[in-house]
C-alpha cells in the first residue's frame, strides 16, 4: 500500500510526502519528493493613487498600487516618463501574494507624465499594469486680469451701480474657478464666482465703504489672490455754506463809472 500523506506549498516547490507498506516482507518506507511547481501566470499590478488623469501643484508624489500573484511575488519598479523620454525608475522587494506598494518620486519639472508599475515573480513571470496613468505637475498659479468701472479714483466712486470684468486663464492644469466677493460694514454683501472665464457682474452698492477682493484657481490647486482693494462710494455732493456777506435783504451794488 503507498499512499501520499500530505503536501505542501513553499518557496516555489511542491512537497509530496508517501508512506508504503508492503505486506510482505513488511517492508515500511517514508518518502519525500519535491517538485518544483511551474507557474506560467504572471503577475498583476492595479494602479490606485494618484488617479489617472489627476493634477497635482506639489513635485514631490506617492504612486501607490496593488500588486497580486498566485504564487509569490518577488519585486516590482515604478516606472516614471513623458512624452519624450524616461524620466526614471524606482526598485523595490515585494513579498506574499497581495502587496500595497507605495513609492514616492520627485517630478523635475512642470508638465504631462505618465506612470506604471512592472511586476515580476519568484518564477520569473512579470507584468505591467493594463493601463498607463497620466499625472499633470503644475505649480503656477494662473493669470488674471480685472477692472472696476465706473472709474475708482483713489478708492471713490460717485456711482451706485459697480461693475466688474475678470479675466483669467491657465495653459496647464486649466482654469478651476474665479471668485469676487464684495464687504460692506456688516460683512459679505455679494459674492460670485464662475469655472470660466471672463465674468462680469454688476452690483447695486449705496452710499457708504466697502472692500473687495477677486481671485482665480486651476485644477491643480494653485490660487491667485488680489490684495484687498478699498472703495468709498459717496454720490451727495459737497454742501456749500455762505457765510458772508449775510443773508440779511437785498444788496445794493453800485457801479461808479
Amino acid at each position: 500500500m503507498i499512499k501520499v500523506v500530505s503536501t505542501m506549498k513553499k518557496s516555489g516547490f511542491l512537497y509530496i510526502f508517501i508512506f508504503g507498506i508492503l505486506v510482505f516482507p513488511f517492508v515500511v518506507a517514508l518518502a519525500e519528493i519535491n517538485l518544483p511547481i511551474l507557474d506560467i501566470i504572471p503577475p498583476a499590478s492595479k494602479l490606485i493613487s494618484p488617479l489617472n488623469n489627476s493634477y497635482t501643484k506639489f513635485n514631490n508624489n506617492s504612486f501607490v498600487a496593488n500588486l497580486t500573484d498566485n504564487e509569490g511575488l518577488n519585486n516590482t519598479q515604478l516606472y516614471i516618463w513623458n512624452s519624450s523620454s524616461l524620466v526614471d525608475t524606482v526598485f523595490d522587494f515585494v513579498s506574499g501574494t497581495d502587496s500595497i506598494i507605495n513609492l514616492s518620486f520627485p517630478l523635475p519639472s512642470e508638465g504631462f507624465y505618465y506612470w506604471n508599475y512592472l511586476v515580476n515573480d519568484t518564477a520569473g513571470n512579470s507584468a505591467f499594469s493594463e493601463n498607463n496613468f497620466t499625472i499633470i505637475y503644475d505649480k503656477t498659479p494662473p493669470s488674471l486680469n480685472y477692472s472696476v468701472t465706473p472709474v475708482v479714483f483713489e478708492g471713490y466712486t460717485n456711482n451706485n451701480t459697480l461693475s466688474i470684468f475678470v479675466e483669467a486663464s491657465d495653459s496647464l492644469s486649466g482654469l478651476a474657478n474665479i471668485a469676487v466677493n464684495l464687504f460692506n460694514s456688516s460683512g459679505k454683501s455679494n459674492s460670485d464666482s464662475s469655472p470660466t472665464s471672463p465674468l462680469f457682474i454688476t452690483y447695486p452698492v449705496s452710499d457708504g465703504v466697502y472692500l473687495y477682493n477677486i481671485s482665480a484657481s486651476d485644477l491643480a490647486g494653485n490660487i491667485i489672490p488680489s490684495e484687498n482693494q478699498n472703495l468709498t462710494v459717496d454720490t451727495l455732493g459737497p454742501a456749500l455754506l455762505v457765510s458772508s456777506p449775510p443773508n440779511e435783504g437785498d444788496l445794493n451794488i453800485f457801479l461808479l463809472n
